[in-house]
């Protein structure tokens, strides 16, 4: 993958139509992206109750805080037929050995065959124009994946909640 070097990388977690109130609902809570405690360029956010901190998010779509899978005081998209839900960052400064970390609930405890559509974590470095995977599905026999795997970071439903942590590399890394 060519290293395209960006000043600002926007992350968002995107769910491109929501089919309707308790039919794809999913949370997202304890994000952080960024490579040390003590780096003034990261982003963490808990999403206490006071709901969604507008000087790290720059995108809010038909997302509440609220409680979902029982856990209070987290960011839940829900409620809207029909229509786009999506968290977006503010730009951001991406360095090498930095990570995006954050536990997600998609479709509380719903099983394979409730039509819940899933929620993709995505990234723009052109100020949100194009958007593209953070990690790209890899299968072994592909020439460019050295006979590893990797599942895309696009989540579907499962039984609880996840915590997901994945390296920021490649197209993600600022000058």
């Amino acid at each position: 993958m060519k290293e395209t070097k960006k000043q600002g990388v926007r992350i968002r977690w995107w769910q491109p139509v929501h089919p309707g109130q308790s039919r794809s609902d999913w949370a997202i809570d304890d994000v952080i992206i960024g490579g040390k405690a003590a780096n003034p360029n990261e982003l963490m956010d808990e999403f206490q109750s006071d709901g969604v901190d507008y000087s790290i998010w720059l995108q809010n779509n038909n997302l509440l805080n609220g409680d979902f899978c029982g856990t209070p005081d987290v960011i839940v998209g829900q409620d809207q037929d029909k229509e786009t839900v999506a968290l977006t960052t503010i730009d951001l400064a991406i360095h090498r050995g930095y990570i995006v970390q954050f536990r997600i609930s998609v479709g509380c405890n719903a099983s394979w065959d409730d039509d819940v559509d899933p929620v993709r974590l995505e990234f723009s470095n052109d100020y949100g124009i194009t958007w593209r995977l953070v990690v790209e599905e890899c299968l072994p026999f592909y020439p460019e994946c050295n006979g590893v795997a990797s599942p895309p970071s696009v989540y579907y439903a499962a039984k609880s909640w996840r915590r997901i942590t994945i390296p920021l590399e490649g197209e993600l890394i600022s000058k």
